[in-house]
């Protein structure tokens, strides 16, 4: 492999080149099947960025990918069908219709990838189904049950030799309650009080036990 100028080298999986460079403390990185191709998005963007201090948009790291070509309108992906394409800010957006009936917009490399496949329709269908709430079910009747590793037989509740104490610990979305009691009927009545308070609050931890 012939010498590479900085910050780009040859990528054999992908049979591309590669430029990646620091801007700002955040790694950018495109690549370009020909030498010539990466040596102008390297100009192009250390020109730019030296002297607008930012990384040029119209730069998209996946440019080397004829979007309008590999998803032509009328194209199906999904439940989407591609009704225009929609260039924005040096990308690619498609217009799509969803077999609901609604559109939207949709970035292209997202369709490409398969990562959007639907307005979302079919996820809120399917969480309706029987199979689906029979699994809910089970996962909320599994968060009740004992921990494997728990000696004491009771989810969220523990012995600290220590403290000489029973524990009780839950979090839920990034608030935690914990508090300590002399007795486990103390853990287990405060473990029931709390357990039926969250239910009541969408899964939440009333701020009365923060």
């Amino acid at each position: 492999m012939e010498n590479l100028p900085k910050n780009i080298f040859y990528k054999k999986s992908t049979g591309a080149y590669v430029y990646q460079k620091r801007f700002n403390g955040k790694r950018w990185e495109w690549s370009r099947k020909n030498l010539e191709a990466i040596l102008e998005v390297k100009k192009t963007a250390e020109a730019y960025y030296a002297e607008h201090g930012e990384v040029p948009k119209i730069l998209d790291p996946r440019a080397d990918i004829d979007y309008k070509k590999e998803l032509p309108i009328g194209k199906k992906v999904g439940e989407w069908t591609i009704l225009e394409h929609i260039p924005k800010n040096g990308r690619i957006y498609m217009k799509c219709k969803c077999s609901c009936g609604k559109t939207r917009q949709v970035y292209a490399p997202s369709l490409f990838k398969g990562i959007s496949m639907s307005c979302g329709h079919v996820l809120i269908e399917e969480m309706t189904t029987e199979d689906f709430q029979k699994h809910s079910k089970d996962i909320q009747r599994k968060r009740r049950e004992p921990n494997i590793d728990n000696k004491l037989g009771e989810r969220f509740i523990s012995y600290s030799p220590q403290k000489r104490r029973y524990i009780f610990s839950i979090v839920r979305f990034g608030a935690k309650v914990r508090r300590a009691f002399r007795t486990f009927e103390e853990a287990l009545d405060f473990k029931k009080e709390v357990l039926e308070a969250i239910e009541k609050n969408d899964g939440k931890i009333p701020q009365k036990y923060l």
